[in-house]
């Protein structure tokens, strides 16, 4: 599964793949058809055997910091706006198919993570930064309405936090947003990549119907009360599964399982 676009480079390791913003000199920042072509690869990785995707960004000081302001701004100029909502429209947004995607994504924030892109990390399942990573929503500063932050930091960590970030737009550092759990982990940055991707193999040696059946829990019994929420009927349904018979004789036999995801 390879990019078809320059400034997004992909790179597959056995069931993990990697892809990477390649747009350093403007901050990571995503165009439209960055922001297509990315929902795309994510979409289709179930497809292609993909069961943990990495996303980072080239160079150490920027992760992404959200969308093209240049060039949506010209577009604006010439009057044909490239901005609306993406959750009245006919096509999902971005950050709403990486949230929903059945295959794990893992954050690695090599450096800012701003607007756009402190979204793109939150509709990820896990996020680890270099200790030299910032974060911030700065929308409010710029007339934007951060839709997907709005609803999902305060999903992600304390409401009071969240509120902080929104309101006021202000950037945090990586101790900082350690502490708030934003992160998992923090690492020095030449070992960003490779932390991130150990704990994507780590994912992907799981039992694939597990690792989907957990997500979907955990993502649909959110606030919901507990009687209804421990009867969430979601498939794949691992407790039937051959993977679960695997999985106990693998034990019992001190081996390592073979998932047939089923």
């Amino acid at each position: 599964m390879e990019g078809k676009n320059v400034d997004l480079i992909s790179r597959r390791e056995g069931d993990v793949l990697l892809v990477k913003l390649n747009r350093p000199k403007v901050g990571n920042c995503m165009t439209l058809e960055i922001m297509i072509e990315l929902g795309d690869i994510v979409f289709n990785a179930p497809k292609e055997g993909v069961r943990a995707i990495v996303l980072t960004g080239e160079g150490d000081r920027f992760f992404c910091t959200g969308i093209d302001i240049k060039a949506f701004a010209t577009a604006d100029a010439a009057g044909k706006s490239l901005l609306e909502n993406p959750y009245t429209g006919p096509r999902r947004g971005l950050f709403e198919i990486v949230a929903e995607s059945d295959v794990p994504v893992i954050a690695a924030i090599n450096g800012a993570a701003i607007g756009g892109g402190l979204e793109l990390m939150l509709a990820c399942d896990i996020a680890i930064a270099a200790e030299t990573a910032s974060f911030g929503c700065p929308e409010a500063k710029r007339g934007m309405g951060a839709q997907f932050a709005s609803v999902m930091l305060p999903r992600k960590i304390a409401p009071a936090f969240a509120m902080d970030m929104l309101l006021t737009g202000e950037t945090i550092d990586a101790a900082e947003a350690a502490r708030r759990g934003l992160v998992v982990a923090l690492v020095p940055g030449e070992d960003l990549e490779e932390a991130a991707l150990k704990r994507a193999h780590a994912i992907a040696a799981n039992a694939p119907l597990s690792v989907k059946r957990m997500r979907r829990i955990a993502r649909r019994s959110r606030e919901m009360p507990l009687t209804a929420a421990l009867r969430l009927d979601e498939n794949p349904d691992p407790y039937t599964s051959e993977d679960r018979v695997e999985g106990l004789r693998a034990f019992v036999e001190k081996r390592a399982p073979v998932w047939k995801g089923r």
